[in-house]
């Protein structure tokens, strides 16, 4: 801990990275094996083109061998980026916190609503939006004293599970939506199903480039991931509209 004229900085500690490490791989495996199911779950629904399936199939498993060797490896890189940069600055008035490739987060006290407090993870303070967030890991140096402090200051939450859980779910949800719209020939289903796949995209992406706890690359890639992905609703949409029409006439 850093102190100077009433300002209080904290750094994580370094030893504490290698239990955030593991903790972030168990919670990368779950979603991995959510998009797995979502691809095979389609095929008790309905007729569909198994060759789009097969290849969506291939394309999957190709996605968790690239995340197995390339994205969890730079995962783990820039989480100890991350790591090594992340200051905590609590002033007289106002909390900051600082990393490396993420905007800075400055929040006064008057802005803060609540905080909540998940034993043997975290603590979160969250300001006037759910997008204005300040993440506080265990691993910050004397992590019990800022507890304390805080809770003093602003109404506290206990949380008795991690939200992982629920973000899985819903990933698993939207993915396997997306795999149905694209599998499916019915109308009926896919334009419904386009629609809603459509409005979820935007927010997220939204909400992607307003986070401030989202990093500058993340932000970048999404431009390239939320167009293919909405390129794909408006043609599946499209085709579906034009085959209905032409089995009209």
């Amino acid at each position: 801990m850093e102190a100077q004229e009433g300002v209080r900085r904290y750094r994580l500690q370094p030893s504490t990275l290698r239990d955030a490490e593991r903790r972030q791989l168990r919670s990368s495996l779950p979603q991995l094996l959510v998009m797995l199911l979502a691809v095979l779950l389609p095929t008790f629904f309905g007729r569909g083109n198994r060759s789009v399936l097969i290849v969506f199939l291939l394309l999957d498993a190709l996605y968790i061998a690239y995340s197995g060797a390339i994205t969890i490896p730079r995962m783990r890189k820039r989480l100890a980026k991350c790591w090594d940069t992340y200051v905590l600055e609590i002033g007289p008035d106002y909390l900051l916190r600082q990393q490396a490739d993420t905007p800075d987060i400055r929040m006064s006290f008057s802005e803060v609503k609540r905080i909540e407090h998940l034993p043997e993870r975290y603590l979160r303070v969250i300001g006037n939006t759910k997008r204005d967030v300040i993440g506080i890991p265990e691993g910050l140096d004397n992590f019990s004293d800022v507890v304390l402090e805080l809770s003093n200051i602003f109404s506290s939450k206990r949380l008795n599970r991690d939200r992982t859980i629920r973000n899985t779910l819903l990933t698993g949800l939207g993915f396997g939506a997306y795999l149905l719209m694209l599998w499916m020939r019915s109308p009926r289903i896919v334009i419904p199903l386009a629609v809603a796949v459509a409005t979820l995209l935007v927010w997220l992406f939204v909400f992607i480039q307003r986070s401030p706890n989202v990093s500058y690359r993340s932000k970048r890639l999404s431009w390239v991931v939320f167009a293919f992905c909405w390129s794909m609703c408006a043609q599946s949409a499209f085709t579906a509209y034009v085959n209905f029409a032409l089995t009209r006439c």
